[in-house]
């Protein structure tokens, strides 16, 4: 018997990395990227570059200045140009301290032009 396939796929997000084995490759098309931000401007610093921060208004906006300021890591999801990803993509961050702790922590999702229609939650 077949099982079948979720019509999401859930990203799991516990301080710097992701839980399991990441995203089972099967899940999604060849060429969509899900790391930790740190890893992402390491091994992909264009990408990066070219859209965090875009829409963080940090000189209209303390809150956003300050977050995008002290942010540790986070999760970065990519899909490139042209590419469909048909599931919903759902991003679950975790988060456990047995002391006060700030965390600042972004997901920067980015979309080439005619990628999607995948919606991310």
């Amino acid at each position: 018997m077949r099982r079948a396939q979720p019509e999401h796929l859930a990203l799991f997000h516990a301080q710097r990395r992701l839980l399991g084995e990441g995203p089972p490759s099967a899940a999604l098309p060849p060429g969509v990227v899900v790391c930790s931000l740190r890893r992402a401007a390491q091994e992909f610093p264009e990408k990066v570059e070219a859209c965090y921060g875009r829409l963080a208004r940090t000189g209209k906006d303390a809150l956003n200045a300050l977050n995008t300021m002290l942010a540790q890591d986070g999760l970065f999801v990519y899909v490139p140009r042209g590419v469909a990803v048909e599931r919903t993509i759902q991003v679950v961050n975790l988060l456990r301290s047995d002391v006060g702790l700030m965390v600042n922590r972004r997901v920067l999702v980015v979309f080439g032009r005619g990628a999607g229609p995948s919606p991310v939650l």
